[in-house]
């Protein structure tokens, strides 16, 4: 079987998405399936600006292509101006879809994506089309078109899975998993003095993205009720959040440290540590509250 996994995002990346994307083209191509990885060429972030080979990044096998598409590339001429993003964002995401439709022109197999633009546009022909949904359906005209014309959508938690079932798709659940082998490379105590943390602490650690809609406001009022426990948030780009900001602002809380953005590689290392692993979300988005998956867990 020929799959081509189309995503519009930038590879590789120090967000979660990078290592799913990834991982799951790995998996398909273990199990017998030809998968081609279309994304675009982008500018690297300074974090990643040294990471070249995506392979090794992820500590993946090569079993699969990746080809860069061209697309218009302008999201740092928005310099942290909100309504500029969205509209730079949209001509890159439309740019790149279109470009994308070209590239599957002629293709007799499976196109995987979770973009929304591609979905609709490979759905307007005979192609099957499997959209993967991170987020909950708009009960838009747009959201519409994209449940009627993709062969199946995706949901990776039951509340997006329900959201597009009642806009009438043809739904599969499934939730993000996680390799074992991720989490036994050593022991708790191997991984704290790897890290340099004190091996008789009782620690929690959070991993992921440092966006309001996660809620990791939480983390910190639960370390001013914990004085006992030490706190470390680790994640978090200067691309889209302050980290230095919050450092300043969360200075006061001497058990809770945040660390920022670490390599993936390092990501299981921090996560052995633990004595437990937290998940937030906010209340006040439904992206926070109903929809979080198991991979904003293990990014």
């Amino acid at each position: 079987m020929n799959l081509f996994y189309i995503a519009n995002v930038r590879l590789p990346t120090e967000k979660a998405h990078g290592i799913q994307i990834i991982k799951m083209c790995e998996a398909l191509a273990l199990n017998d399936v030809e998968v081609v990885l279309l994304v675009p060429y982008r500018f690297k972030t300074k974090e990643m600006v040294n990471d070249r080979d995506i392979f090794s990044f992820y500590n993946v096998k090569h079993n699969f292509t990746i080809r860069y598409l061209p697309n218009f590339d302008i999201l740092f001429l928005a310099r942290g101006k909100a309504i500029w993003g969205t509209v730079l964002y949209l001509i890159q995401e439309m740019s790149f879809s279109l470009f994308a439709f070209k590239a599957t022109m002629g293709f007799r197999g499976i196109v995987y994506s979770r973009d929304k633009v591609v979905a609709f546009l490979r759905g307007l022909t005979n192609l099957a089309v499997v959209f993967e949904a991170h987020d909950g359906a708009c009960r838009n005209w747009f959201d519409r078109l994209v449940a009627r014309k993709s062969k199946t959508v995706v949901g990776v938690s039951l509340a997006v899975v329900q959201s597009w079932k009642e806009l009438g798709a043809q739904t599969v659940y499934a939730p993000d998993g996680v390799s074992e082998e991720f989490f036994n490379r050593m022991s708790t105590n191997q991984a704290r003095k790897k890290l340099g943390l004190p091996l008789k602490q009782k620690i929690a650690v959070y991993t992921g993205s440092l966006y309001s809609w996660k809620g990791t406001d939480i983390i910190f009022r639960a370390a001013k009720l914990l004085p006992k426990i030490h706190f470390y948030v680790v994640g978090g780009s200067e691309v889209d959040t302050d980290v230095e900001g919050m450092r300043k602002n969360y200075a006061q809380i001497t058990n809770c440290q945040i660390v920022g953005y670490r390599p993936y590689r390092e990501m299981s290392l921090w996560m052995k540590a633990a004595d437990v692993l937290v998940l937030t979300g906010s209340r006040e988005t439904r992206k926070g509250w109903e929809e979080t998956s198991p991979l904003k867990l293990f990014e």
